[in-house]
């Protein structure tokens, strides 16, 4: 009986050192998580991009347009 108390105790023992592993491998998780959060909050929306990039297709086709127009013009008065 006396052995069996002291491998549950020994066992016990094991269980109890992993279970802390387990927690300072979590806290370090969380950590990294929130470190990614305020990283990433930090970051342009989806929206603005979105934005971004039609405003940069609309500048320039406007750009083309204007450089079409102006060699029609040219074209025109030689």
């Amino acid at each position: 009986m006396e052995s069996r108390v002291t491998r549950l105790e020994t066992e016990f023992t094991y269980v109890r050192r992993d279970l802390d592993e387990i927690r300072q491998d979590v806290k370090g998780i969380r950590e990294t998580m929130d470190r990614v959060s305020a990283d990433l909050a930090e970051k342009p929306g989806k929206g603005f991009v979105i934005g971004t990039v039609i405003a940069i297709f609309g500048l320039s086709a406007g750009v083309v347009a204007a450089t079409i127009a102006t060699l029609q013009y040219v074209q025109g008065s030689f």
